[in-house]
């Protein structure tokens, strides 16, 4: 579960350096 939520929160990471709020909510559920 540690390791899943890290890379979430690489994921939303990413997202958000790249301003794309659309993608960081798509990959919420």
């Amino acid at each position: 579960m540690g390791a899943r939520r890290k890379a979430t929160t690489q994921i939303t990471r990413l997202a958000h350096r790249a301003g794309g709020t659309a993608a960081a909510n798509r990959m919420v559920p």
